[in-house]
């Protein structure tokens, strides 16, 4: 289902799962096998900021998964254990999770995530991030691996209330989103998009819900 297809169905009431999606695209379901690839943020590390977002967890909202001490590959053999009983398909996504998992080395990011598709039953891999930590030499290395593999880049985006978003310390401004979303499309249409978003944040009105909806997606 391409995105005006989506948009079609959206807007007859429709809801498209993320699991549906997943299906539309592999045939069968698929679980996501949460990953620590040890990065941290920008937002915690001065950088741009201390404390992070208010709404991310101490383990950076990533709780499911391994140690990072682990290697990716081990990491992902112990996930598959924690989700063994849901599945007969034995298909999964790795999902590195925790923190901001294209902030870091890019030569040592690019190796885990072809670590992760060696592994067996690996059907794609999600890496979750910042729009303003994707550089370069990470979006040239998701580029060449998203031609034969299935890759999506989940953004943190949350809100387009320019006010919400300092509220809850996201440190960054729409136009770097913008911009962020703009690049991967035009440089590396293969990789798919996800973006995050919170809907009812303190002090916005169904105004800012629809704004936030409507405009970008």
């Amino acid at each position: 289902m391409n995105k005006d297809e989506l948009s079609v169905n959206c807007s007859n009431g429709f809801f498209f799962s993320a699991s549906d999606f997943y299906k539309s695209v592999f045939g069968k379901k698929v679980y996501k096998i949460a990953i620590d690839a040890g990065c941290s943020c920008p937002n915690r590390d001065g950088t741009k900021g201390t404390g992070g977002c208010i709404f991310c967890s101490q383990k950076g909202s990533g709780e499911f998964s391994q140690k990072k001490e682990l290697s990716v590959s081990q990491q992902i053999e112990n996930g598959k254990l924690l989700v063994k009983s849901k599945t007969k398909d034995n298909s999964y996504i790795a999902y590195f999770q925790n923190f901001t998992n294209t902030y870091g080395d890019s030569k040592s990011l690019i190796k885990k995530y072809y670590e992760a598709l060696e592994c067996k039953d690996i059907a794609g891999i999600s890496i979750a991030t910042r729009p303003d930590c994707i550089s370069d030499e990470i979006l040239e290395g998701l580029k060449l691996i998203s031609e034969k593999n299935f890759v999506m880049l989940e953004l943190g985006f949350q809100t387009c209330n320019e006010i919400s978003a300092k509220y809850i310390n996201r440190c960054y401004e729409n136009l770097v989103y913008d911009e962020c979303v703009l690049r991967i499309r035009k440089e590396c249409p293969a990789i798919h998009i996800i973006t995050h978003v919170i809907f009812g944040l303190p002090g916005e009105t169904e105004q800012d819900t629809g704004q936030t909806h409507f405009k970008y997606f």
